[in-house]
This record gives structure tokens, C-alpha cells and sequence, in this order.
């Protein structure tokens, strides 16, 4: 975009030799000479943060470091389950999860109350979580784009694993939750 102005210029000079000149049976109509485009190259470069949204648009995986991998320790330390371990544990046993909020949706109740639907995910894989009204009102603060934890049972639904939360807690407001 910042160069859009030098490339419609050298476009415009282009198209001006190109009307002027007799093209010769050889000729393929290609331009093959330097159009005479300034290149601006210092446009600023995108934060750490920016990369990892775009990244996350974009792919399906991460190229760089996992955005969760700087908060491994408090992972380890507070007994987080990988997500792709879920299926093993038996429907209605506390977990430990932790992870970044990919995806959520807020549902009305019959009561006219709010619930959560969000998907979370951890280095390994994803799993729906379900955060009732009163949960969801009470932790609405802690829902942190940099990522949470979420302590709850494990129910299925067919195969797959789901959490009912009962509580959670945005990693940067861990006290071991920096980043390190």
C-alpha cells in the first residue's frame, strides 16, 4: 500500500510507451525493462503481537513459538492437563486446562441470563468449554485474549471432551503467571 502512488505511476509511463510503440511479431507485449518504481522499504514492521494474530488468521499452526510456551512453568506448577489427555479421564473428574480462547459465542439462557460457549487451546489441541451464567458472570474479568485457566469437570459429549467451568483465571493475573 505505501508504495501503491510510485506503482500506478510507472504503470501509467508503461502504458504511455507501450501506445506510442509498434509492437514487432516477436514481441510477447511484456515490458521487460525497469519500470522505474521507487521501492519504500521503511514501512515499520508489525509487533510480536500483531504477527501472532495475523499467524493465527491465517494458518492453521503457529511458524514461530507457541504464544502459550512462555507460560510452561505455571502449566507445570499448577498441574495443567494437556488437552489432548482429556479423553482419557473418566466424565465428571476435576480438571486443570489452560490455554488461549480461539473462538466464543454468548448464548442466552431461558432465565434471560448469559452463558459461554468457547473453544481453548493449548500447544496440542482444543476443546469446547461451557461457562453457566453464574460462572460466567463471576469470572467475565479474569477472559484474557493472552490466555486462561479454566478448572472444571470433564463431560462428553459422543467421544468428544467438553469442560462445564467452575472457575477461571487469566494467566497474567497469576502470581507466577509472568511471562519467563
Amino acid at each position: 500500500m505505501a508504495n501503491l502512488e510510485n506503482v500506478l505511476k510507472a504503470a501509467s509511463r508503461a502504458r504511455k510507451t507501450g501506445d506510442v510503440g509498434q509492437l514487432s511479431l516477436m514481441d510477447t507485449g511484456n515490458i521487460q525493462v525497469d519500470c522505474g518504481i521507487n521501492y519504500i522499504l521503511n514501512i515499520p514492521d508489525y509487533s510480536e503481537k500483531e504477527k501472532l494474530e495475523l499467524e493465527r488468521e491465517l494458518l492453521p499452526f503457529h511458524m514461530g513459538e507457541h504464544p502459550l510456551k512462555k507460560y510452561k512453568h505455571v502449566f507445570r506448577r499448577r498441574k495443567v492437563t494437556n488437552i489432548t489427555q482429556l479423553e482419557k479421564i473418566p466424565e465428571g473428574s476435576r480438571v486443570t486446562v489452560g490455554g488461549t480462547v480461539v473462538n466464543s459465542r454468548r448464548q442466552p439462557t431461558r432465565n434471560n441470563e448469559y452463558m459461554l460457549i468457547m473453544l481453548l487451546e493449548d500447544m496440542y489441541g482444543q476443546v469446547e468449554v461451557v461457562v453457566f451464567p453464574r460462572t460466567y458472570q463471576q469470572y467475565l474479568y479474569e477472559l484474557n485474549p493472552e490466555g486462561i485457566i479454566v478448572i472444571g469437570k470433564i463431560t462428553y459429549e459422543g467421544e468428544h471432551p467438553k469442560i462445564i467451568a467452575e472457575s477461571i483465571r487469566a494467566l497474567s493475573s497469576l502470581p507466577d503467571g509472568r511471562a519467563g
